[in-house]
């Protein structure tokens, strides 16, 4: 399983210099959702909170629902129960940051006014929650769009027996997504397009490092992309908000930048999986380490690179000035090269270590600003 924990607190750490923005942006439409009567922004927080326990759920869905031994648990006379409580469980501690973010913003908003109310919408979202991450690990987004929408629903409706009703709906969801497939686990690629008929022209190392990652049993990589867009979504909205601040834009970037490379970078660690088994190979081929590096890092970072230019560009077009689009891209590069360096050199420590090189290369920067030309 991803070192979640470690995960979590860099994300924090790095989010500090933007706090501001994520009291806005995160935690006041949480607690919108129990405020009172319900509006669309409670509506759009609580479906985003349960998507986010999605795709958080699906970056793990290798290790948490289709473990090496599922195929031999399949076997085990367990009963669904059983298995609903194992799940349960594993997702508690899988997600817990997200599960106390929910009820720190129940207990901020001060729902004491209309207890009763405000405990259903709570209980109604944590299920919606637990539904949409099984859902999730399991590959059946029908179920997890279900609940996603049951929880928007249950941050526009404020009726108490609507939401006993929809709370009750998000039990009866939780207690019948359908269980996993055990052979679907483990070491087997299930790309359709892994093998063809048809002669295809030859590839280069980006190509080859692009179908490793993209055709990992996981999917980590390829649930990164929607979570680094909806984080680049995010933080155009802040720019919007504080158009008129450069210092503060200027943190906005370095932060996006930090964050969207940090989580791009697990590919590497897929990469570096995958080569070890032909490493050999790899050595007696016409071909330098430092072109292989290379490619690897643009396989990898490519997408992350492209979010944080379309940020800028979005910084320029806010009138946000060319010199910070200039830092951000700066530092983003050299963010993706110290990546690969800490992947490849202390792949023990890579949480730890990102977190140390994304404030460093947060707060320099910053400190730097007035003599780049950033007026605070």
């Amino acid at each position: 399983m991803i070192r979640y924990k470690q995960l979590v607190i860099a994300g924090v750490l790095l989010l500090l210099p933007s706090g501001f923005v994520f009291k806005t942006l995160v935690f006041t439409p949480l607690t919108g959702i129990f405020a009172g009567s319900g509006t669309s922004g409670a509506a759009w927080a609580a479906g985003l909170f349960v998507a986010a326990t999605a795709l958080w759920a699906g970056l793990q869905r290798d290790a948490v629902a289709y473990p090496p031994v599922a195929a031999f648990t399949a076997s085990l006379p367990l009963s669904r129960g059983s298995l609903v409580h194992r799940d349960l469980a594993v997702f508690s501690l899988a997600s817990s940051p997200l599960l106390l973010l929910i009820m720190a913003a129940f207990v901020a908003a001060r729902p004491w006014y209309s207890p009763g109310q405000s405990m259903l919408a709570l209980m109604g979202i944590l299920l919606a929650s637990y539904v949409a991450q099984l859902a999730a690990a399991r590959s059946m987004f029908v179920w997890a769009a279900a609940a996603i929408l049951s929880a928007a629903a249950i941050g526009a409706l404020k009726s108490g027996p609507v939401l006993a009703l929809l709370t009750g709906l998000n039990a009866l969801l939780l207690w019948r997504v359908p269980q996993g497939a055990p052979w679907r686990a483990g070491d087997y690629r299930r790309s359709r397009r892994a093998t063809t008929t048809r002669q295809t022209p030859p590839i280069g190392w980006i190509g080859l490092h692009w179908r490793s990652l993209y055709q990992a049993t996981q999917g980590a990589y390829r649930l990164t992309l929607f979570t680094t867009i909806a984080l680049t979504a995010l933080a155009t909205v802040a720019l919007h908000t504080g158009a008129d601040k450069p210092m503060r834009n200027c943190g906005l970037l370095l932060v996006h930048g930090a964050l969207i490379t940090g989580l791009y970078g697990m590919g590497f660690a897929t990469l570096f999986k995958n080569q070890s088994a032909y490493d050999a190979l790899l050595q007696s081929l016409p071909a330098g380490r430092l072109r292989r590096s290379v490619d690897m890092i643009l396989a990898v970072e490519l997408p992350a690179v492209g979010l944080v230019a379309l940020l800028a560009v979005s910084s320029l077009a806010l009138g946000a000035g060319p010199r910070i689009a200039a830092v951000a891209l700066a530092v983003t590069v050299a963010l993706c090269s110290v990546q690969y360096l800490i992947y490849r050199y202390s792949p023990r420590h890579t949480v730890a270590a990102s977190l140390v090189v994304g404030i460093v290369a947060i707060v320099i920067p910053l400190q730097m600003a007035p003599c780049l030309g950033i007026q605070p």
